[in-house]
């Protein structure tokens, strides 16, 4: 039977935390562990998408998002990263300029997400109008339920496996690290001082190699020239250029 990337990031998670035999980490705790990476990770390296969603209705103000969740293959969406409107019916379509000066999206009373915009000249958005939307979607793993969803595939590049089980171990070890603190003597047995001091020194050392290989992604994110930036370089050439 073929592992699931799920059952892939466990095992690792279980040799980071020197519990191959699974003896000391339930699987709660594991993936409690592993939400907890899951998130600070999500912080760092978004997984975005782009779809065409139909507006429900007119004006400005109050345009429900809820339909992205009805499209196939669609991710949960947390954040609204970018809208074009007038839009086409599809994404490779959407050509036009963007009439949208600025946008404020945010979750009304009933969970749903909404956004209110603001648009560039008197013809306003209406009902039944194609609007463009990319939204940062909740990271998945297939097989593992996150924030109340098992993942149907995974949106994290294979490479990461490793460092999200970094992570998730060094919440694990930090976790028992706390209750053998508590009561040393009420978790399998009796456990001195040393044996905490171990797993706050190893959880400790797994933190900070997580943190350190986020803040490698990050800066790497931040090298990348802004929007632009080919443009105003040719534009200094060619003043350069002039005699």
């Amino acid at each position: 039977m073929s592992m699931s990337d799920y059952d892939v990031i466990q095992e690792l998670i279980y040799q980071h935390a020197g519990d191959a035999g699974r003896d000391f980490y339930s699987v709660p705790a594991v993936d409690a562990g592993l939400s907890a990476a899951l998130g600070r990770y999500a912080r760092v390296v978004e997984c975005a998408q782009a779809r065409i969603l139909t507006l429900a209705e007119d004006g400005l103000f109050g345009h429900s998002l809820a339909a992205w969740d009805d499209l196939p293959g669609a991710g949960r969406l947390q954040e609204v990263a970018y809208l074009h409107w007038p839009a086409a019916a599809q994404v490779s379509a959407v050509l036009g300029d963007n009439l949208l000066m600025d946008w404020w999206y945010y979750r009304d009373a009933a969970g749903a997400l909404r956004v209110d915009l603001q648009a560039d000249g008197p013809t306003l958005p209406a009902a039944g109008d194609a609007l463009l939307v990319v939204g940062v979607l909740q990271p998945a793993v297939q097989g593992f339920a996150y924030q109340g969803e098992t993942g149907a595939a995974t949106s994290l590049p294979a490479a990461h496996f490793n460092l999200l089980a970094l992570g998730a171990a060094a919440y694990c070890l930090r976790a028992r690290e706390a209750a053998l603190a508590l009561s040393p003597a009420g978790i399998g047995g009796y456990a001195s001082a040393y044996h905490v001091n171990v797993l706050s020194g190893l959880a400790s050392a797994y933190l900070a190699d997580f943190d350190a290989e986020l803040a490698a992604i990050r800066a790497k994110r931040l090298e990348r020239p802004p929007w632009g930036m080919p443009e105003r370089k040719r534009m200094r050439r060619l003043q350069e250029a002039r005699p």
